[in-house]
């Protein structure tokens, strides 16, 4: 528990060095199209993008596999839970 209230100083990041303007991208996605792959980086396609099979992007806030389906699988879970992990380390270690 000391973990989960301890407070450490550190220097403040130049956020401006590594922003990176997003584009709004409206045009149809490509069949093998996976908006959260479990490598790479993941390319939201925002609200009212044609997907395939002429369905569009769901935005639940709930886990979801790879193709953007809603899932409660333990499995999926992990693997999205450790794709989040390495992201963040991977920022800590540009900062």
């Amino acid at each position: 528990q000391a973990i989960a209230t301890r407070i450490e100083a550190f220097s403040e990041p130049n956020l401006d060095e590594h922003w990176i303007e997003p584009e709004l991208d409206l045009d149809p996605r490509p069949d093998d199209f996976r908006p959260y792959p479990l490598s790479g980086l993941t390319r939201h396609a925002p609200p009212g993008t044609p997907m395939p099979e002429g369905t569009y992007p769901k935005v639940t806030g709930l886990e979801h596999d790879e193709m953007g389906h809603p899932s409660g699988s333990p499995e999926i879970h992990q693997k999205m839970t450790k794709k989040r992990r390495t992201k963040l380390t991977d920022l800590a270690a540009d900062l």
